[in-house]
């Protein structure tokens, strides 16, 4: 076959993967709304093969985990982050678990020896496009946002995680 009768065919299939490239996924139900996403930015180039895009199914089975699960997870770490400052006082501040729906959720996946996690990022008040660019965690963000792990095949949440920082 001759590279001119190549060619147009070789522009047709760059043009339709541009075009199929993953765009992040919006996700709203009665009791959460968050983005899965596709890539994480920043990642090294040899990374990249060691990331995916959430499902909707893995997405639905670990909010479930966290409805069953989050209360006892904030529970364990407020106690522990209370000791490390005097007099408890973010255990008042942080109530998470009561507006737990009014978060917006983001969801980057990624492999690590062959086991899918996921990670949740967490905003009470997200700032910029939170739909369509991952955000950074803010300093002294306090309770307003956090995040949590989540490992695919088993359904274990870990590594709960909020800035509870003095202001």
């Amino acid at each position: 076959m001759k590279i001119s009768k190549l060619l147009p065919l070789i522009g047709f299939l760059l043009v339709a993967l541009i075009c199929n490239a993953q765009k992040p996924r919006y996700i709203i139900t009665d009791n959460f709304e968050g983005v899965a996403f596709p890539l994480i930015p920043r990642l090294r180039a040899e990374d990249v093969k060691n990331e995916f895009m959430p499902s909707v199914k893995d997405i639905m089975k670990l909010e479930k985990k966290i409805s069953d699960s989050l209360s006892f997870i904030v529970s364990a770490y407020m106690k522990s982050e209370s000791l490390r400052y005097t007099g408890g006082r973010y255990e008042l501040q942080c109530d998470i678990i009561e507006n737990l729906k009014k978060y917006k959720r983001q969801y980057t996946g990624f492999i690590i020896n062959g086991e899918k996690m996921i990670i949740i990022r967490f905003y009470l008040y997200p700032q910029g496009n939170w739909k369509e660019e991952i955000l950074g965690p803010s300093e002294n963000s306090g309770c307003v946002e956090f995040l949590i792990y989540y490992e695919v095949g088993c359904g274990k949440l870990f590594n709960f995680f909020t800035d509870l920082s003095p202001m």
